[in-house]
């Protein structure tokens, strides 16, 4: 999003992806001077490359297919992920190419291996 408030951009993120107010947890945000999130621990370095004050993001829990209600492991992220019909699974794949190299989860590196869908150049 090219937005100059995060406050603002966190309110049209839960808007664009459905979040209720409620989830106060379902977005992330991060800002310039702020310790890094655990998960992303470059964000600091990207973003001061990038010329980014502010970053957020979607921070909803994965669900696993079979049980919603407990996290997916990684064959059944891949499995799931084959048998999407290939128009959505064209979709999913640009979105999971698209998120920065810092996301660095066992379930990214199992998708690279087995899917090859690698993080795009200048993501």
């Amino acid at each position: 999003m090219d937005m100059h408030e995060p406050d603002e951009a966190a309110i049209a993120l839960r808007r664009r992806e459905g979040i209720p107010d409620s989830n106060k947890n379902g977005i992330g945000r991060w800002q310039t001077g702020e310790d890094a999130p655990a998960l992303i621990v470059d964000l600091p370095s990207w973003t001061a490359a990038h010329s980014v004050d502010a970053v957020i993001w979607t921070a909803l829990p994965a669900k696993s297919p079979s049980n919603p209600k407990v996290p997916p492991d990684e064959r059944e992220v891949v499995e799931y992920l084959r048998n999407l019909d290939r128009r959505l699974r064209e979709d999913v794949e640009g979105y999971v190419r698209r998120a920065p190299p810092q996301i660095d989860t066992k379930i990214r590196r199992r998708i690279e291996a087995e899917m090859g869908w690698h993080p795009k150049k200048g993501s």
